[in-house]
């Protein structure tokens, strides 16, 4: 009588125990609402936000980081690009995504990476192409880059050609 019970496998079991699927439930490690103000006007690959995921992440965790970005007005043309880096700069950061806005009845792209920790030292970075977007991630299907975990920010920069141009980044979320 009762309930039988079984282990729960671990992270990338692959073979034929019997196990349960026991109910995870994700960590948000941050999440932002919308931009109080558009980003206007000419702009060359500027940091409009970063955030600080030092210590959140450990081996063996997957998480999404997700992002909405919505354009106001201007021309259809526009660059935003990811970055991991382990300070809040752009000096020694590694591309993790670039989307250029080049379709003229575009309004909102979503961006998405999956982040693998393999270890302290090393995440690799899954892209997935948004179906509103061209995404022209300098990565294929995935890429492993160096980082340290202690000291990890996410950066998010744009760049805007025409006075006129208008955009709003309607929302950032990393979960686990």
């Amino acid at each position: 009588t009762g309930i039988p019970t079984a282990p729960t496998a671990s992270a990338n079991t692959n073979n034929t125990q019997i196990a349960t699927t026991a109910y995870v439930d994700s960590k948000t490690l941050f999440r932002t609402t919308t931009d109080s103000s558009t980003h206007t006007g000419t702009l060359t690959n500027t940091i409009i936000w970063s955030e600080d995921i030092s210590n959140k992440l450990s081996s063996g965790d997957i998480a999404d980081l997700i992002s909405d970005v919505v354009k106001v007005s201007g021309s259809a043309t526009a660059t935003i690009r990811y970055y991991l880096n382990s300070s809040a700069s752009l000096s020694g950061a590694t591309q993790i995504g670039l989307y250029h806005y080049g379709y003229t009845g575009l309004n909102i792209a979503n961006f998405r990476r999956e982040l693998i920790v393999k270890s302290s030292t090393s995440i690799r970075v899954k892209g997935t192409i948004s179906n509103m977007l061209n995404d022209l991630s300098i990565f294929g299907n995935y890429a492993d880059v160096t980082v340290n975990l202690a000291s990890l920010y996410v950066i998010f920069a744009i760049t805007l050609g025409n006075t006129g141009d208008q955009f709003l980044v309607s929302s950032r979320k990393m979960v686990r």
